[in-house]
């Protein structure tokens, strides 16, 4: 029985490369990989919208928070870090499905935000960044008057 990688079509941009990266795990596993290969990985984002901020969410398994960077400027995030291979290149690796290397993530936010009070905590892999909004984009309930 032959097992192949499902990869959904709509979270990939190019469906070109996840037939590359399906290729070189082939071959990895024909030849046996001796150590991983440093290959660009993105991870996996989300944002969402509170009525008084957005939370950008972000998996970063295996990844220490000192080796990631979050920056905001112009109404642009970007997350850049880097998960470094921790194994030894003696072991006798069979198979690596595992990205290691440099990534970068850019998210343009759909409105300003309070660049001081940006917040970011990671925990088991995961990372959050709290972006307030600034007072002009918050919803503002206006109460009619009864004349």
């Amino acid at each position: 029985m032959l097992l192949t990688q499902y990869t959904n079509p709509q979270r990939t941009p190019w469906s070109g490369l996840s037939t590359l990266r399906r290729f070189q795990n082939d071959v990895e596993r024909l030849f046996g990989a001796t150590a991983p290969t440093e290959r660009t990985w993105l991870p996996s984002i989300e944002v969402s919208e509170a009525a008084d901020s957005f939370l950008v969410t972000v998996e970063l398994p295996g990844v220490k928070a000192a080796d990631v960077k979050v920056t905001l400027e112009d109404d642009v995030l970007t997350i850049s870090g880097e998960r470094k291979y921790e194994g030894s290149a003696q072991a006798d690796l069979r198979l690596s499905e595992r990205y290691y290397g440099k990534f970068e993530r850019s998210v343009q936010l759909p409105a300003a935000v309070q660049s001081a009070k940006v917040t970011a905590a990671s925990k088991d892999g995961i990372l959050n960044i709290t972006l307030p909004k600034t007072e002009e984009v918050r919803p503002r309930e206006i109460k009619v008057a009864v004349s």
